[in-house]
Parts: C-alpha cells; structure tokens; sequence
C-alpha cells in the first residue's frame, strides 16, 4: 500500500510543478493583457477629449533599476490595482523585467507607437 502511494507521488510530482509553471505564465500573460488593454483604453480616453491619438508617456513613476512593490507600484497609471509585487522590476524608461526565478522575461514599451511586447 505503501508503495503504490509513493509510487503516485512520483508520478504526480513532474505534473504539480508543470502546473504551478503554467499558472506563473497564464498570470503574467494576463497581467500584460491589461497593460495592452489599459494604453487602449488611455489612448481611447485621449482621442474623445482631444480628438488626437497619443499613448502614455509612461506607466509610473518609479525609478530605474527598481523592483515594482506597494511603496513602487509599477504600471499605476494604466492599471486600476498596479503591480506591487517584487518580481516586476523597471530596469529603465518605459522596460520591465519579471523574474520569477532563473528565467527573466524582458518587456519593452514604445510610447511614440503604444506598443507593448516581450522582448
């Protein structure tokens, strides 16, 4: 009996971490869903006041080099509830890092054309 459990907990260990890593990226893909979402919605809001198409400037204001955290909540301007978590980092200008552990996805923005992909 035993050993058919440990035999299980084999077998299901591989999956509860592919899980988990499945669960980070479906949460950061969404939260990059809302950054596209939030410069449409600003630009939207800027087109019906001034009749212009312009982006945001930029998200925040948080310094360079500077892990996203309650006192640093990156993304405010565009988000209703900004990034407070400490995996986010603004690394410079309108570039973002989210490292969750080794791996280190790599976000640019570019306001002159409201783009905002992974590098």
């Amino acid at each position: 009996m035993i050993a058919i459990l440990g035999i299980i907990a084999v077998a299901a260990i591989p999956k509860i971490f592919s899980l988990t890593n499945e669960a980070t990226t479906a949460s950061v893909d969404g939260i990059v869903g809302g950054i596209k979402t939030g410069i449409a919605l600003y630009t939207a809001q800027q087109m019906a006041q001034t009749g212009l198409e312009t982006f945001p400037a930029n998200f925040d204001d948080v310094p360079d080099m500077t892990d996203c955290s309650t006192a640093n909540p990156c993304f405010y301007k565009i988000l209703k509830d900004p990034i407070t978590d400490s995996k986010w980092r603004k690394i410079g200008g309108n570039n973002y890092d989210y490292s969750p552990g080794p791996a280190v996805r790599h976000f640019m923005y570019n306001a002159g054309t409201g783009e905002f992909w992974e590098s």
